[in-house]
């Protein structure tokens, strides 16, 4: 008799249970029929709903204001064959270089704007069901490698309800990664259905390399599913022999003939990023190779932590680029994850399935390991756990499931098995429902940020901003003072803290951090344009228009900067090129108006000069806020 594996699939000599699961992944439709276990995935479904309920209640946070309600993009139709053509943020920030490509997501913001336009309560519902999609695919993903329902259904609670997710799921902006995990599991189970062969399998095929074109259009982590594929055939053998028994060579090739189709769609799609975004991606922050590698270990054991404890969550951290390893900032996660790879891989050889919930975890996260591409220290947000979770739920469920026996795993569900999923599923619910209270408005967001990590730049900097427009101003600027102090070179505390001082008319202290932050980035328009406004107001006007003279060449189209410099113009008694530039300044300016007003008020002063042959110059105009 050929033994059987305890979800009831055939056992080859020396096989694993784990391997034939997988191997034998096609359901039962007998014992399998949806009607049998969709009281399972309703329960788990109504779970996660109830957890995220409140966030129907939270407004836009954050960049939710620049990306969807401020973004003209968003607001039209007449932008739609520019998704296509530009970056994500190209309407936010024109002339910008950009390291998205996403116009399936601009699309999805679109058709939430054409519905509900700024009804806050709509968009966090059409961002909470994507999650209820996901955490359904991974319900049928997991029944269809274990072919179980109360393993899927363990693994999908584990999802829907994992705290982790607060950011993707509660931050409407970060909608992009359940709408990823739509386009990633659809595709891959799709893939799973045109493996198994019979008539119409080719359908499948199509479908799979559909979904995954729209997943790779929605954001680019989607690249890594040709590696779950390619994989999940190296694990799974062939229908012939085991994998173990298949030798390296016919693996390899079995396994890379698998991913080909999804391979040479990718082959277009980097072609068209290439050419929209000037390049496959733009260094943000030139950071050494070697401080990356000093830093993974610090990141990645980040990244378990929070997918193990999901506690004192947020979305920013005072986790920094490591130049020197230490042995708390190196050695120790260094030793830690060592230790979790070596369970893993002691794991993994019992079980086949286990090995491909590990690499579901990790191929997600390598490309993140070239953080460069991100602004200066801001590579660890828990929005980057979304997709590997789904291999966590694999192999929490796993190691569940096998609590008390294994026998009859399909018609036994064990009390001691139902008592732990259900106390685990209203401890991560609570823990989500409990935590995901910062996201209710902007105030909250940023000062609960800025209380969890003070000493990051970007918390202290959004902090220090909305104290500012409340205001609050000499608090704003002991905060921003503060973490400036502690993080020096990060353009946008200099910038804001110029700001600040200019709105207290702090005039020299205003340019002196105006020009720290050009210094340290010398691209950034703005910068250059609040210069020129605390010239202009100090009664310097020749170097104000030199600044904004360089604020136009590097953003043509700043609003206001055409009126700015001809003010200075004005104030110097270069007269006729006041005119010449208020002219320049284009009818949707909010200065347009102005510009009409103060073109004959300066024409009138020119015909007065000619007839009497004087110059008379004005008193200077008054602060103007940046």
């Amino acid at each position: 008799m050929k033994p059987m594996s305890a979800g009831g699939a055939e056992l080859r000599p020396g096989e694993s249970a784990g391997l034939a699961a997988l191997r034998d992944s096609a359901p039962d439709a007998a014992e399998h029929h949806l009607l049998a276990h969709w009281h399972i995935l309703l329960v788990v479904l109504a779970a996660t709903f109830i957890a995220y309920a409140r966030t129907l209640s939270f407004d836009f946070v954050y960049d939710d204001f620049s990306q969807l309600v401020t973004n003209p993009a968003v607001h039209s139709w007449k932008y739609l064959p520019e998704y296509f053509t530009k970056n994500v943020w190209a309407e936010v920030f024109p002339g910008v270089q950009g390291n998205y490509y996403r116009p399936v997501f601009l699309l999805w913001c679109r058709i939430n704007d054409a519905l509900f336009g700024n009804q806050t309560g709509m968009w966090h519902l059409s961002t909470v069901f994507a999650h209820l999609a996901v955490t359904a695919l991974v319900y049928f993903l997991v029944l269809r490698l274990v072919r179980d329902r109360l393993t899927a259904g363990m693994a999908s609670l584990i999802f829907g309800l994992h705290p982790a997710h607060i950011e993707a799921v509660a931050w409407v902006s970060a909608v992009t990664e359940p709408l990823l995990g739509v386009f990633f599991l659809s595709s891959f189970l799709c893939y799973l259905r045109w493996r198994d062969g019979g008539h119409g399998a080719g359908k499948w095929l199509g479908c799979a390399l559909f979904l995954y074109g729209l997943g790779m259009l929605e954001k680019e982590t989607a690249l890594v599913l040709p590696a779950i594929i390619g994989v999940y055939e190296w694990i799974r053998g062939n229908h012939d022999a085991d994998a173990a028994e298949e030798g390296l060579y016919r693996r390899a090739r079995r396994s890379f003939q698998a991913a080909m189709p999804f391979l040479l769609l990718t082959v277009p799609y980097l072609v068209v990023r290439i050419v929209v975004l000037k390049g496959f991606s733009h260094v943000r922050n030139p950071v050494p190779w070697l401080w990356m590698f000093y830093t993974w270990p610090a990141l990645l054991w980040f990244w378990v932590k929070h997918l193990v404890v999901p506690v004192g969550l947020g979305s920013s951290y005072e986790l920094v680029t490591v130049e020197h390893p230490g042995m708390m900032s190196f050695v120790l996660p260094a030793t830690a994850l060592a230790v979790v790879a070596l369970l893993l891989g002691w794991w993994a050889r019992r079980s086949r399935l286990v090995a491909f919930g590990a690499a579901w975890i990790v191929l997600p996260l390598v490309p993140l390991l070239n953080f460069a591409i991100f602004p200066r220290d801001d590579f660890a947000h828990d929005r980057y756990l979304y997709l590997p979770s789904v291999g966590l739920a694999i192999l929490v469920a796993l190691a569940l499931r096998n609590v008390g026996g294994t026998q009859q795993k399909q018609k036994a569900w064990p009390p001691g098995q139902v008592f732990i999923i259900l106390a685990l599923g209203l401890v991560l619910g609570f823990g989500t429902w409990k935590q995901c209270f910062y996201f209710k408005d902007n105030w909250i967001f940023y000062r609960y940020n800025y209380l969890l990590s003070p000493s990051n730049p970007y918390a202290a900097n959004n902090y220090g901003a909305i104290l500012s427009r409340l205001g609050m101003r000499a608090e704003a600027i002991r905060v921003l003072a503060q973490a400036n102090k502690v993080n020096p070179g990060y353009w946008s505390l200099s910038y804001n803290l110029g700001r600040n001082y200019y709105i207290d008319h702090k005039l020299k202290l205003a340019e002196r951090y105006f020009l720290i932050a050009i210094q340290i980035d010398p691209f950034k328009a703005d910068a250059y344009y609040c210069l020129g406004l605390a010239r202009l107001d100090s009664g310097n006007p020749q170097k104000a228009e030199v600044a904004f003279r360089d604020a136009l060449r590097l953003n043509p189209g700043g609003p206001q900067y055409h009126y700015q410099l001809a003010m200075a113009f004005k104030d110097e008694g270069n007269l006729e090129a006041a005119v010449a530039e208020f002219q320049k300044d284009p009818a949707g300016s909010p200065t347009f108006a102005e510009s009409q007003h103060e073109i004959k008020k300066v024409q009138a002063r020119i015909m007065a000069a000619d007839h009497t042959g004087s110059s008379p110059k004005e008193s200077l105009p008054h602060i103007r806020k940046p």
